[in-house]
């Protein structure tokens, strides 16, 4: 496969891309590569307004769009419980090598709910990551 065409979103090893290799799922994290939000510390000053002392990174957030192409009720079925055995509540090491990255980079994090679709075949993961940095 060429690198050009390579979109690669994993969690815990496990493809949640696979369109591109003949799959069912075509799977967007949005917030992969946004700068990361910080927290602004600020120090009260006698009859005047506080000074910004600090900038405190702050954990983030991550949201896994996965549109499944127009299948069977029994492959959505199928194919959701694999998913939801993916996603399950807890700890998880999502790993990603899209957007033209050399070398696939990696982030973990706790995954907090799942919400499906069923007739639109859609569903959308969330998940917290205590420091949202890909490395």
């Amino acid at each position: 496969m060429a690198w050009a065409e390579q979109w690669s979103i994993k969690v815990d090893g496990n493809e949640v891309n696979t369109i591109g290799q003949g799959g069912y799922l075509s799977t967007q994290v949005p917030e992969v590569g946004w700068d990361n939000e910080v927290e602004v510390v600020w120090q009260s000053r006698d009859n005047t307004y506080p000074v910004a002392v600090a900038l405190r990174p702050t954990a983030g957030n991550l949201t896994f769009l996965i549109q499944m192409k127009p299948c069977t009720w029994a492959t959505w079925e199928s194919q959701l419980t694999t998913l939801r055995m993916w996603f399950t509540t807890g700890p998880h090491l999502f790993t990603f090598q899209i957007r033209g990255m050399p070398a696939p980079l990696s982030m973990a994090g706790i995954v907090k709910g799942m919400q499906t679709s069923p007739k639109e075949r859609r569903l959308v993961v969330s998940a917290v990551v205590p420091n949202p940095v890909l490395a």
